[in-house]
């Protein structure tokens, strides 16, 4: 359905009253997913189960995966289940491609076991490709030889948490101004008082705005304090290299 030249196998691990529900697949490139799942295909579609309805499904072999996966690894998501398969089928070369798992996505938290399986690959001997651009490739100075932490992780985080309340209080304060200032609008008597309102919303507005800002400025320096090398936003004009 994205145009890939070449499928040798599918993943599905949701539950089969999800895939069935209309509500499920919401996004515009799901649409027909259930249509497409029911058409033949000359590749397998791994499920949790093997359904009539879906000609290509193939129960995936649960028993066998948490068996490798033993008391450490768990599976938090479909590349989980993918990465047993590729160990058990002894697959060598891997390039994990297309998995982000950015911080800030409903992913984030799938990002740690994602790690721990292509850790537990490596042991396997399995020679991983991750692109740099991906959210999965973090790279990090060497502690000592690059770089020490001079500000604990733990002390930032205690002011990231206070500039976001600010910010949740003021974007509060905001919208409850917005809503005044719409009453007074349309009231013949407040509309002296609009001016009054406007500057409100105005000033909120900005403090969301400052709160945000410094939230994000020392999420940077949680990544710095753990070592993670931060490359700048190269498409921001600010941000490029001046030339000669």
């Amino acid at each position: 359905m994205h145009g890939y030249p070449r499928i040798d196998r599918l993943y599905d691990m949701h539950p089969w009253e999800l895939i069935q529900d209309p509500h499920f697949y919401t996004k515009e490139y799901q649409q027909g997913h259930l249509d497409f799942l029911k058409s033949k295909h000359p590749y397998p579609i791994y499920m949790i189960e093997q359904y009539p309805e879906i000609p290509a499904s193939v129960r995936y072999p649960i028993e066998e995966a948490k068996a490798l996966a033993g008391r450490y690894l768990n599976f938090t998501s479909t590349f989980c289940y993918m990465a047993a398969s590729a160990i058990m089928e002894g697959y060598d070369k891997w390039y994990v491609l297309g998995f982000d798992m950015d911080q800030g996505t409903e992913y984030e938290y799938q990002r740690e076991e994602a790690f721990k399986w292509i850790g537990f690959a490596r042991g396997y001997g399995v020679d991983i490709y991750i692109p740099e651009t991906s959210g999965l490739f973090v790279k990090r100075l060497l502690y000592g030889y690059e770089g020490i932490p001079m500000i604990g992780r733990q002390l930032i985080e205690v002011h990231q948490k206070q500039y976001r309340r600010k910010q949740q209080e003021a974007a509060d304060q905001m919208n409850k101004w917005l809503g005044i200032l719409e009453e007074r609008k349309r009231s013949v008597t407040a509309r002296r008082l609009v001016e009054e309102a406007t500057n409100k919303v105005i000033e909120y507005n900005l403090e969301v705005a400052a709160n945000e800002g410094a939230a994000k400025a020392l999420a940077f320096l949680i990544e710095t304090s753990d070592l993670k090398e931060v490359y700048p936003n190269l498409d921001n004009p600010a941000l490029k290299p001046a030339e000669d």
